[in-house]
């Protein structure tokens, strides 16, 4: 079989949706011969393999499919299996719950073809369905910029150059030989592919929007399941200050006590009912989910700093 031009590697993050994620690369207008898709599930829901052979031949076509096992880890560990497990010279980072849209994977492929300097990183956008943005709440993480790091819906025409996230994002083999992996101590999806961003930033990295490489993120996210999101996000935020102390312009947040950000948010509730007002309403989804974020990193940094005391 011939060597593919470019992997696509999928995190299994999700009980259910991988199959709708496996009959949209089987639509893509790339070749199957082009591309290979490797999926590495930590979780096992479910046992995939089973399901395998049926996905792809309800697909009609003959996708070069492989499915890795993780054993424990964070999305890190997965992506490192992904990583070592393909075979391309290109790799598009993507999970299960990003639909790539037919012309996706082959904009990812174009791109790095015309970008050949080894620092260019394609980034392309994720969308929510029209379904998912009947919730207010997920209008508001989507249009906020506050779940992706970047506001696809609010016209962007381009990403910061240091740009780099793993839901939508293909990057070539050569910069992560420089720059080394993703970092396993990240115990969660958070954080990890931001603090990989920034070792590849030393060695080149230079995003670059790529707006035809369209998914749909197919999730429907509630307040209380980001709120743990936020959490993971806040012990991972303490692990990266171990790795790089600073100062950072999110430690400022940090100093504000999580019973403030809470009376505050309460605050902004009640006016958003009082009042219809949906600006307050937005503030009391930051200032939540902000309370869960700085709860979590102050205590897991007052647990670092209180494990390098001396006895």
């Amino acid at each position: 079989m011939p060597k593919p031009r470019i992997s696509v590697i999928v995190s299994v993050d999700h009980r259910d949706v991988l199959a709708r994620s496996i009959l949209a690369l089987g639509a893509q207008t790339l070749s199957p011969s082009e591309f290979e898709v490797v999926i590495v599930d930590r979780h096992q829901f479910q046992d995939w393999a089973l399901r395998l052979p049926e996905l792809v031949a309800a697909t009609g076509k003959p996708l070069n499919v492989v499915l890795h096992k993780v054993a424990g880890g964070g999305r890190a560990r997965g992506n490192n299996t992904g990583i070592r497990e393909s075979k391309a010279d290109v790799l598009l980072f993507t999970a299960d719950d990003f639909v790539q849209q037919p012309a996706s994977v082959e904009a990812h492929l174009r791109f790095h073809e015309t970008h050949p300097d080894p620092g260019f990183v394609g980034v392309g956008p994720g969308y929510f369905s029209d379904d998912r943005r009947r919730s207010a709440f997920a209008r508001w993480l989507e249009d906020s910029g506050e779940l992706l790091g970047v506001s696809f819906t609010s016209g962007v025409v381009s990403v910061p150059p240091g740009f780099f996230y793993v839901g939508n994002s293909s990057v070539k083999r050569a910069l992560l030989d420089q720059a080394g992996t993703f970092d396993e101590d990240f115990p969660y999806d958070a954080w990890e592919d931001y603090e990989l961003g920034l070792r590849l930033g030393k060695h080149g990295l230079h995003a670059v929007y790529v707006p035809e490489a369209v998914a749909i993120h197919d999730h429907g996210y509630s307040l209380a399941e980001r709120r743990i999101s936020m959490r993971h996000a806040g012990e991972s935020a303490a692990i990266f200050e171990r790795k790089y102390p600073g100062p950072h312009a999110w430690q400022k947040r940090c100093r504000r006590a999580p019973w403030r950000l809470e009376l505050e948010a309460q605050w902004c509730l009640l006016k958003s009912l009082l009042k219809r007002d949906a600006r307050a309403r937005g503030r009391y989804y930051r200032l939540t989910l902000e309370r869960s974020f700085v709860a979590a990193y102050r205590r897991h940094a007052s647990l670092s700093r209180s494990a390098t005391l001396p006895a």
